[in-house]
């Protein structure tokens, strides 16, 4: 995954999940920072995912950063209306996600 080698070679901790069920399983297990959502995977989607982070008093206050293929505005809207914080565009470059990052952490 490109995402994280670029996280890794900003200094930080990566854990990742293959399904937003998988996210949501380590959201309960051990505490995150942030979450970089992809919003298409299979099991669970990061719309669902999202959703389901928001409704528990554990992960409810985590920032979550949609990463997505999907660059349309009405694609942001929906990531917003999952709750998540905010959203960067594949493809990405490295200091778009430094800079993100910085905003939430």
């Amino acid at each position: 995954m490109v995402a994280e080698g670029m996280l890794e070679q900003l200094g930080y901790q990566v854990t990742t999940a293959r399904n937003g069920q998988q996210c949501l399983d380590r959201c309960q297990k051990a505490l995150f920072d942030l979450v970089l959502m992809d919003c298409n995977m299979p099991v669970m989607d990061g719309y669902e995912a999202c959703r389901q982070l928001r409704n528990n008093a554990k992960t409810c206050d985590i920032p979550v950063v949609a990463l997505t293929a999907n660059a349309l505005s009405h694609d942001r809207e929906r990531c917003y209306r999952a709750g998540m914080q905010d959203y960067i565009a594949k493809p990405f470059d490295r200091s778009t996600l430094k800079q993100t990052l910085e905003k939430w952490l």
